[in-house]
């Protein structure tokens, strides 16, 4: 009995604050936000997302009244992204948030939520690392650093470069600290014909997300990274710019 007082309690507190919110956005016409679940954000936002942002993942999100952005969510990237009533995006979320906010929606659990366990310290980082962000991207002040496995390379330093200014950039570096490539979004129908026509010719029965990456190596040499879906299965197909196949994961 004491644990169902407990669950009713601690609900019926989290229902308040969305209510609260709702109150004070309905007497004074003033924007408010308070956090959802990732279990609420509308379906049209996360397959926005997927689609669109394919190598990043939803961690936090929030909902408004009485402004401009209904939904915003924030991505592992760093990047925030805008959703309207009609869940049509606004674009980055950044100014875009309620002056009055409340940390906790409705649930407050953040169901399913990416924790950044895996994010390492800067610091930590091989030297030739940083003199390569000193060097290269100064105007880059957000920046995340995680070890990761992939295919193409084996087991690398990944890092995510957000700024005001420019798009979300992914370097990647050998663990001794040796420069590998850069990965920025493009559009997955201005990748070259070879790589489109390789897709189309093996993986038919994917659907292929709107964005994909281009990954330039130290080289110069150019490869691309197609995201797709089937179901509930996700790919990402490493393709060269003349269509040979490098990996998949």
């Amino acid at each position: 009995m004491k644990k169902i007082l407990f669950f009713i309690a601690t609900a019926s507190v989290t229902m308040f604050s969305a209510c609260q919110s709702d109150l004070i956005s309905t007497l004074t016409g003033q924007s408010t936000e308070y956090e959802i679940s990732l279990s609420e954000i509308p379906s049209a936002v996360t397959e926005y997302t997927a689609n669109h942002f394919p190598d990043a993942q939803i961690t936090q999100a929030v909902s408004l009244k009485n402004s401009e952005a209904s939904t915003i969510v924030t991505l592992d990237s760093g990047e925030e992204l805008a959703f309207d009533n009609d869940h049509n995006c606004l674009g980055r979320g950044e100014g875009k948030h309620a002056k009055r906010k409340h940390k906790k929606g409705r649930h407050g659990d953040r169901d399913g939520e990416h924790e950044d366990e895996d994010a390492i310290s800067l610091d930590s980082l091989p030297a030739a690392v940083k003199t390569y962000l000193s060097a290269n991207y100064a105007s880059y002040t957000d920046i995340r650093a995680e070890k990761e496995k992939n295919c193409q390379y084996g087991e690398v330093y990944e890092l995510k470069l957000k700024s005001t200014s420019y798009e979300c950039v992914k370097l990647f570096f050998s663990l001794t600290g040796d420069f590998l490539s850069t990965a920025s979004r493009v559009d997955y129908s201005s990748t070259p014909a070879a790589v489109q026509s390789y897709i189309t010719a093996n993986y038919s029965s994917y659907k292929v997300c709107f964005r994909s990456e281009k990954l330039t190596s130290a080289g110069g040499q150019a490869s691309y990274k197609i995201h797709m879906r089937s179901a509930d299965t996700k790919k990402r197909v490493c393709i060269a710019e003349d269509g040979t196949f490098i990996c998949e994961e």
